[in-house]
């Protein structure tokens, strides 16, 4: 009477004949009853399984759940039903192979390790790939000039280092001590290359570079929205000139007529005063009247000598100048 082979499940695997031995149903040898020479084949599989059919290739009858000892990559690898996936440890592959929740591939083509959770496929670093080249922060340990360690974050774009993090300032050891890398460290980030540019906007910062590349700080600008004085000479070069006043009374400025001094504001004297031992004097260009008046006691009365020429006379008692 024949022999019905169940998996685990309880499906059938097959109907073993009395006197046979079926070597293809699975990777161990069924045997029939009363087939002859049964011990060696018991024995065999005995050997199979403790060894886990440890071989270079693959079992040829595998059922789902099988364990393989592959030699040629020392790797204990498990049969889902459909194809081996490794057992103990990450799955090394150019392409994403089949995965369960837990498994971990590394993409040999990328250099870089993956995990599954079950549902997302997710990076577990590093966070650039192969072709990208060696890009964002790493976190290293370095010595400062009095052999203290130093904790700094290194970052790189495109396989360059770029600059680094520090919370505070520190000479480093030697020049060696970060590759790259010169002078002293300060709190902050440090650019390796001057001509590196930080595009944004931000709320404080400590200096700003001019021109000729020299750093001024902050004391060193003239507020536009306060009183404040500079110790180094202004110069307005156009020739709109200068404005002053909150309705622009006073402009100062160059046209073809020459160098302009004008009372923008209609209706309003325009007076010229200076301080003297005696006090202030003043001169008042009169709006209503197109005279000069002043406080000086020696007066001058101008007067066109000729095309292009003045003159004036003295002494005279003050009063309206025409």
């Amino acid at each position: 009477m024949a022999y019905q082979i169940n998996k685990t499940s309880g499906a059938l695997l097959v109907n073993l004949a009395d006197g046979q031995i079926d070597s293809t149903s699975s990777d161990l040898s069924l045997i029939g009853r009363g087939y002859t020479g049964f011990g060696e084949a018991v024995n065999e599989n005995f050997v199979k399984i403790l060894e886990n059919f440890a071989n270079a290739s693959a079992p040829a009858n595998p059922l789902a759940g099988q364990i393989w000892w592959d030699t040629s990559v020392s790797r204990l690898k498990v049969y889902t039903g459909t194809n081996w996936t490794t057992g103990g440890g990450p799955i090394v592959s150019p392409q994403q192979p089949v995965m369960v929740a837990g498994d971990m591939w590394i993409n040999n083509d990328a250099n870089q390790l993956y995990f599954f959770d079950g549902t997302d496929l997710e990076l577990a670093g590093p966070i650039y790939n192969a072709f990208q080249g060696k890009s964002g922060p790493e976190v290293i340990t370095v010595l400062d000039n009095t052999g203290t360690s130093r904790t700094i974050v290194k970052y790189w774009v495109g396989g360059t280092f770029v600059g680094l993090w520090s919370k505070i300032a520190f000479t480093p050891q030697n020049v060696d001590t970060i590759p790259s890398f010169t002078g002293d460290v300060v709190k902050g980030f440090n650019v390796v290359d001057d001509d590196f540019i930080f595009a944004g906007t931000a709320s404080k910062t400590s200096a700003l570079v001019d021109s000729n590349n020299v750093s001024r700080t902050a004391a060193q600008f003239l507020a536009s929205d306060s009183d404040d004085a500079t110790s180094g000479s202004l110069a307005v070069r156009n020739n709109s000139g200068l404005t002053i006043g909150l309705g622009d009374n006073h402009v100062v400025k160059v046209t073809s007529q020459g160098v302009i001094a004008l009372n923008e504001v209609s209706n309003q004297n325009y007076t010229i005063q200076v301080r003297t031992s005696s006090g202030i004097q003043s001169a008042t260009f009169n709006d209503a009247t197109g005279n000069i008046t002043s406080t000086v006691t020696r007066t001058l009365k101008l007067f066109r000598v000729s095309s292009g020429a003045w003159g004036y006379v003295q002494d005279l008692t003050p009063g309206a100048l025409v």
